[in-house]
């Protein structure tokens, strides 16, 4: 594998990880907007950031897992010779038709997260914005003088 190659597969993975990468700053923008303005319209964002993050980082652990488990579980339901026949008959079909040397070029999907950053990024500004309004309405609570106390400078 050569400098290019190594570089490519690089800037693969991190388009590929992007998404997650994504979500979580996603999750991260709509809780502080909940925490801030106490909207459940915010909180329901966060909730579906909160879903995307878990589909994206631990179904496929969980996944594998049962995997892992029901292999286990077929294995000791077939006698080692009845494994055995099996395997030889799987590699065989793998030889046929994928012989060795065959390799032909592959085709890599790469999504990339567009809508999920748009979606961050508007979350991010209506928060900020709805923020500076909170903090208007706070200051101007304090400095203001009470009701009816207003003079017309004579």
């Amino acid at each position: 594998m050569t400098l290019p190659d190594s570089a490519f597969n690089l800037i693969i993975k991190a388009a590929q990880s992007l998404s997650l990468f994504v979500y979580i700053v996603g999750l991260a923008v709509a809780a502080w907007a909940y925490w801030r303005s106490r909207k459940i319209g915010y909180l329901l964002v966060t909730a579906y950031f909160l879903v995307a993050v878990f589909n994206t980082f631990l179904v496929p652990a969980l996944n594998r897992m049962i995997a892992t488990r029901w292999d286990a579980q077929r294995k000791s339901e077939l006698s080692p010779q009845a494994h055995e026949e099996f395997m030889k008959e799987y590699s065989a079909l793998l030889q046929k038709y994928y012989p060795p040397g065959n390799a032909t070029p592959g085709t890599i999907n790469i999504k990339l997260p567009i809508s999920q950053i748009i979606l961050v990024v508007g979350v991010w500004m209506l928060a900020r914005r709805e923020t500076g309004r909170i903090a208007e309405k706070e200051g101007a609570g304090k400095g203001s003088p009470p009701l009816g106390s207003e003079t017309n400078g004579t």
